[in-house]
């Protein structure tokens, strides 16, 4: 038969308080250090990827210009580009080649970005749409790597992989 004690009559087990408060503070302080480093994780893939969109907006928006001026001040003296039919420029080159025309900052999907240092490195497809006569719309994958100097992201290299 099951005996209810009265409350006044019951002992407290003290004796357990001690162990179970240890217990419960260890996991959670153990789940806390465990989520601490995905948390960390989450917050520096997402900066990289912000990075990426707006420093790929500037250099398109640069682009979509059509000024001269505009994209040169994006391009650092080291610039690179390469198109896969193999022709490639220098930064001289390039702003003397006559600057691809786009219409407007393009979308982008599937952007891909890492950052080490002041280096960034962006690949995604664009969807550009072309300016003036024969104006058109096409899907380009793209690796663009910029170096971050003086508050801005410079273009290092461009290559266009369509």
């Amino acid at each position: 038969m099951l005996q209810v004690l009265p409350l006044a009559a019951r002992r407290p087990r003290l004796w357990l308080a001690a162990p179970l408060a240890l217990l419960l503070g260890c996991g959670l302080a153990a789940s806390v250090s465990a989520l601490l480093p995905i948390a960390v994780a989450a917050h520096a893939d997402s900066e990289p990827q912000a990075e990426a969109l707006a420093a790929n907006a500037m250099w398109w928006g640069a682009l979509a210009t059509g000024r001269q001026a505009s994209v040169a001040a994006m391009l650092a003296p080291e610039f690179q580009s390469v198109r896969t039919d193999g022709v490639a420029y220098d930064r001289s080159d390039y702003l003397a080649a006559g600057l691809p025309r786009v219409a407007a900052v393009p979308d982008f999907r599937g952007m891909t970005a890492t950052r080490n240092g002041d280096l960034l490195v962006t690949r995604y497809t664009a969807t550009v749409r072309a300016a003036g006569s024969g104006a058109g719309v096409s899907e380009t994958p793209r690796l663009t790597v910029f170096r971050h100097q003086g508050g801005a992201w410079l273009v290092v290299a461009d290559a266009d992989l369509a």
